[in-house]
């Protein structure tokens, strides 16, 4: 049996992918630029001497330990209501600890901002281009 040699894709197909691809890379970048200084922001807000409480079981950590969690993953991760910093054991054994964790946002915000915070997750399309630059902008100038 004789093997071909696969079919060539035809270049305006590569030309589609290639700029689909550079701004997939160009909006990775931004997300992962953002979220590293939004996350360090997050886990030293609010804290003394390098100690920060775990938002969900309310134990005492350096800001280095804690990590910055989120009530609902994937949507609004730049609203300082929907991540707050967590503990390792809640962030990643307990799945966030989420029962404490809507427990204490209840307690500090109240049921209705919580629910208008569950909408406006739900509505949301996802962070731009623009918006992320926004975002890096503003932490970096703190």
């Amino acid at each position: 049996m004789i093997l071909s040699k696969p079919a060539k894709r035809p270049s305006k197909l590569k030309r589609r992918i290639s700029k689909r691809s550079k701004k997939d890379t160009l909006l990775r970048r931004l997300k992962a630029k953002a979220w590293k200084l939004w996350s360090e922001d997050v886990r030293r807000s609010g804290s003394l001497y390098g100690d920060q409480d775990c938002y969900a079981c309310r134990k005492t950590f350096k800001w280095r330990d804690m990590h910055a969690a989120h009530f609902i993953h994937g949507r609004l991760d730049y609203d300082s209501m929907n991540v707050k910093p967590c503990c390792a054991a809640c962030n990643t054994y307990k799945h966030g600890n989420l029962g404490a964790y809507a427990m204490h946002l209840v307690e500090d915000y109240g049921e209705r901002e919580v629910q208008y915070l569950i909408q406006r997750a739900a509505q949301h399309p996802g962070y731009t281009v623009a918006e992320l630059e926004q975002i890096i902008s503003n932490l970096e100038g703190k």
